[in-house]
């Protein structure tokens, strides 16, 4: 790793043990992550738009239409948006 990714990872890391704020279960995988379920209109049908940050080394291949579970919530994933520093954002809708 160059000195760069170093200090990246250890970046990711203390943003993750610092923010998070609930786990998410993905297969047999169990991970911190930063969960926000924040209000949304669209059509003129309120709802809400959840959404959960978590290391895209801990989440390696989740994708969409993948299952998870957020704090004993099933959810499903919409999108799964690598940002390109170490972190991925999952866009969820709730599961069944």
């Amino acid at each position: 790793m160059t000195p760069f990714a170093d200090l990246q990872t250890s970046v990711n890391d203390a943003v993750m043990t610092t923010l998070a704020d609930t786990t998410a279960t993905w297969g047999a995988i169990t991970v911190p992550v930063i969960f926000a379920a924040p209000a949304s209109e669209a059509l003129g049908v309120s709802g809400y738009a959840p959404k959960a940050t978590a290391l895209e080394s801990d989440l390696p291949g989740i994708g969409e239409g993948d299952a998870i579970t957020i704090s004993g919530r099933p959810y499903v994933v919409v999108a799964a948006e690598p940002d390109g520093a170490g972190m991925v954002n999952l866009q969820l809708r709730e599961g069944a």
